[in-house]
This record gives C-alpha cells, sequence and structure tokens, in this order.
C-alpha cells in the first residue's frame, strides 16, 4: 500500500471528522436553545420508523465497489440503477406506512413528517456509487470538501427555521438538505456518471459479497435502534429527546476518531487482503492509536459531564448528564469496536460477521428490553453498556480468529491506554472534587483550575503511555518526528 496516500487519506479523513462534528456540534448546541425536547422527541420516532429502510438503501453494495481491486462502468451502472429502484421502493412504502407508525406511537403529526422524510431515500440512493468511487481511491480530501457542504447547507436552514418557529420541521429541512447538497457535491467531484444499462448477471457477485452485510447492517439496526423505539413508546417523547441528546454527544467523539481511521483501513486492508500478518500489525497499530485518544477522552468527559452539558446545550437539559456519564464508557469501548468492521469487510469475511453479529445482537437487545423493564430509563443504558462490553468480547475474539491470532493478543493492543487513562481519570476524579463547583455556574476561578489540572492529567498520561510500551503512541511519535516529506504508516514495521 503507497505510504504516501495512506497518509493523506488519514489526514483529511481527521480533518474531516474534526471540522465536520465541530460544527455539527456547534450546529447541535444552537438547535437545542432553540427546540424542545419533545421536538427532538418527534424526530428520534422518526428516527426510528425509516432508520430500518435506510439500512436497505445501499445493501453493502458501496463496500462491495470498495473491494473489488478492479469494477467495470457497466456493473457501477448496473449497482446505481438497482440502488434507484430499491430508493423508489422504500420511498413508497414508507408513504402508505406513514399513517400506521403514526398510529403506533400515537402522535398524529409523524404521518406528514414520515412522508416528507422519505423523500431521503431516492435522493440518497444516488451518492452509492459516487461516495463508494471517492473512497476507493483514498480521495478524502475531495470527501472532506463534500461533508463540510452537506453540514453546513443543512445546518444554516435548520437553525434558520428553528429561528423562524418551524420546530421539528427545522430538523427535517436540516436533513433534506444535507442530502441535496451531498447528491449535488458527489456527482461534481467524480467524473463518472451512470449509463443505460443493467446487468445482472454482473451483480451475482456484488450481492453474494453485500447480503451478508445487509443482514449485518439490518441486525445492528433493530440494536441501534430499539432503544428509541422502548423509550418513546414506553416513557414518551420528552424522555427520548433527553436521551438521545445524551446518546448522540457521546457518538460526536466516538464517530469523529473511529470513522477517521475505519474509512482509510478498509480501502488500505482491501489491497493486502491476503496477508493475515501485514493486517494484524496494522490493525493491532491502529486499534492502540484509537485507544490512546477516545479512553483519556471519555474519561475526561465522563468526569466533567455536568460542565460539558450545560456548556453544549444548556441549564435545561441538565437530566442529560446521568445517562451521559454511564454512555462514556459506552463510547471508549465502541470507538475500539468499530474498528473490527474493516477486517471482516477486507477480507471477504462478511458471512461469518453476520453470524457473530447474530449472537452479540441478540445479546444487545436482550440487556436493553431487560434494562428497561427493570430500571425504567437509567436501568437500560446501564443495559445497554453491560451487554455491549460481552458483545465487544465476542467481536473481538472472531476477529482475532480471523486474522490467526489470539484473544490475548487482541487485548495486549490497548492494555498500555487501559492502565494510563485509568491512572490519569483518578488524577481527574481527585481534582474535580477537591474543588466543586455549582452545575450551573462556570467561574473563571474553577475553569482556571481545571485547566491546569488537565494540562498536568495530560502531562501523565502522556508519560505513562511511553513507559508502557504503547503502539499507538510510538507511531505517533514516529511520524511527528520524521523528515519532512516521510510517513511511517501503519504496515511499516
Amino acid at each position: 500500500m503507497s505510504s504516501t496516500k495512506t497518509k493523506a487519506g488519514i489526514k483529511w479523513s481527521v480533518i474531516d471528522q474534526v471540522v465536520k462534528q465541530l460544527i455539527t456540534l456547534i450546529i447541535s448546541g444552537i438547535l437545542s436553545r432553540l427546540l424542545t425536547p419533545a421536538e427532538y422527541g418527534l424526530l428520534g420516532m422518526i428516527t426510528v420508523a425509516i432508520g430500518f429502510l435506510q439500512v436497505f438503501r445501499d445493501m453493502g453494495l458501496g463496500s462491495s465497489i470498495i473491494r473489488k481491486q478492479e469494477i467495470s462502468a457497466t456493473e457501477q451502472s448496473s449497482i446505481f440503477w438497482l440502488n434507484m429502484a430499491v430508493g423508489c421502493l422504500l420511498m413508497l412504502l414508507l408513504m402508505l406506512a406513514a399513517p400506521l407508525l403514526a398510529n403506533f406511537f400515537k402522535e398524529p403529526r409523524l404521518t406528514l413528517l414520515v412522508r416528507v422524510m422519505s423523500l431521503n431515500f431516492v435522493m440518497g440512493a444516488m451518492t452509492v456509487v459516487p461516495d463508494a468511487l471517492i473512497q476507493k481511491a483514498i480521495d478524502f480530501k475531495s470527501y472532506f470538501y463534500r461533508n463540510l457542504g452537506t453540514v453546513l447547507a443543512g445546518g444554516i436552514l435548520g437553525i434558520w427555521l428553528a429561528y423562524k418557529g418551524f420546530g421539528v420541521w427545522a430538523l427535517i429541512g436540516q436533513s433534506l438538505l444535507t442530502t441535496i447538497t451531498g447528491v449535488i457535491i458527489s456527482f461534481r467531484m467524480v467524473k463518472w456518471r451512470p449509463r443505460w444499462v443493467f446487468n445482472k448477471a454482473l451483480l451475482k457477485n456484488h450481492m453474494k459479497y453485500s447480503m451478508p452485510l445487509l443482514g449485518d447492517s439490518t441486525i445492528n439496526y433493530w440494536v441501534r435502534n430499539i432503544d428509541n423505539l422502548l423509550v418513546g413508546k414506553f416513557l414518551g417523547a420528552s424522555l427520548l429527546g433527553i436521551y438521545n441528546r445524551a446518546y448522540s454527544l457521546m457518538l460526536l467523539p466516538v464517530r469523529q476518531i473511529s470513522v477517521t481511521l475505519t474509512r482509510v483501513m478498509f480501502p488500505s486492508f482491501a489491497i493486502i487482503q491476503h496477508d493475515s500478518g501485514k493486517m494484524w500489525d496494522q490493525y493491532g497499530k491502529m486499534m492502540s492509536l484509537v485507544a490512546m485518544i477516545s479512553f483519556p477522552l471519555m474519561s475526561f468527559l465522563g468526569v466533567y459531564a455536568n460542565e460539558v452539558i450545560f456548556i453544549v446545550y444548556g441549564s435545561g437539559w441538565l437530566e442529560v448528564v446521568p445517562l451521559f456519564k454511564i454512555f462514556c464508557f459506552l463510547g471508549a469501548i465502541q470507538s475500539v469496536a468499530t474498528l473490527s468492521g474493516s477486517v471482516f469487510y477486507a477480507t471477504g469475511r462478511t458471512a461469518l460477521m453476520f453470524k457473530v453479529g447474530l449472537v452479540s445482537k441478540a445479546l444487545m437487545i436482550i440487556g436493553i428490553a431487560g434494562g428497561l423493564f427493570y430500571g425504567r430509563l437509567l436501568g437500560m443504558v446501564w443495559g445497554y453498556v453491560i451487554s455491549s462490553t460481552f458483545a465487544f468480547l465476542i467481536e473481538s475474539y472472531f476477529v482475532s480468529h480471523v486474522l490467526l491470532n489470539k484473544l490475548r493478543d487482541f487485548f495486549l493492543n490497548i492494555i498500555p491506554e487501559v492502565l494510563a487513562s485509568l491512572l490519569s481519570m483518578l488524577l481527574l476524579l481527585f481534582a474535580k472534587y477537591w474543588y466543586k463547583s455549582s452545575e450551573n455556574s462556570l467561574t473563571a476561578s474553577f475553569m482556571g483550575f481545571h485547566f491546569i489540572a488537565a494540562f498536568f492529567t495530560l502531562v501523565l498520561y502522556i508519560y505513562l503511555l511511553k513507559r508502557l510500551n504503547s503502539k499507538g503512541f510510538k507511531l505517533l511519535m514516529k511520524n511527528i518526528y520524521a523528515k519532512k516529506g516521510t510517513y511511517t504508516s501503519p504496515d511499516d514495521r
């Protein structure tokens, strides 16, 4: 694999995630001050309603394009028209089912909201092939500008509509314009255009690869959304809005960290898919690098949850704090667990991934539903975290198996980050409870003291990483001190 291309891919993927999530956080903070928890709860209900059908829009064919090293123009056009047909069918089904969904949630407003949101299916289907071609080329510079344009366009419209008093329609408008902008920019960035051809025979190999992905995505959808479904059904829109804000804020850093690397890992791993030794070495370094960033970050967010929620959402959302604290632990796990998909995708072991997902995701559904039954909202969050931990262990075992290694070796990659994060978090906790502040005020002395505490905690963390021989830390340092114009890629051993 080209070190220069990998370096550029990682660099622009990092820039993309940092800038996009920063803008998203700002937009979310503004919208949270203009909209109510109940309005966010309506969006949560809509997401549950259309999210399942969203799984079928791509059907894993975008990943198949990325994995296949040589793909013809006829194959690309055939995939495009198949996705368009599926998108139109899904839009029609959702328009017909909208009244049933409104009746299920006992929320009449959902009928029109869901029908308008269904337009996303047709527009979104248009971007599957061009977006896959951009990622296949590891051209994440173009992808950065694409995402920047979509987030800004949708966010600006959403804020304007919310300011004008359109309520939940601000969130609908934001979503639609984001999709439309993505279609326009993606087609401007690639030279490819669909031709009026459709070859069913050429799709067979793609479908054989993508169908297990579709099955896994379907299972994953129910795990990711059964919480919203249950909260919306049994606890109401307001509590769903609070839950959604806690979960969404946790996902911001998780996506920023892990998605940054997985988007580059998949096309890069696809090139060396037959060399399990090299893939294991790269995977271990990437896992260590993600853990090195996410573990202390989620620890910091958990310790300072009150202050984070107050700054981001305002004083009207402090009910989010207890949920967010628990979710921070889940975020640390998910940031590392997300990487496993690249291994299954690149090696073509999608059927195994589907079978593993059946077991691990069923465990998570039981944990979520059981937690809600015994402990309402807080119990459900704990059930989510505990079951996700066991699911992570199961998936980690099979990733190690695919790459011909042991589970023990899998976790040895992140032991330094775990120990360093735990010790650093203890220092933060000591500082936090030694100098307490009220939930609703952030004084200059409080901010100054904890800025100094955070600085010394960071110094301690870096020292511990070095002493504990962290793979991710060594990889980062090699590239920082590399001569100008050179790069130490994960596969340089």
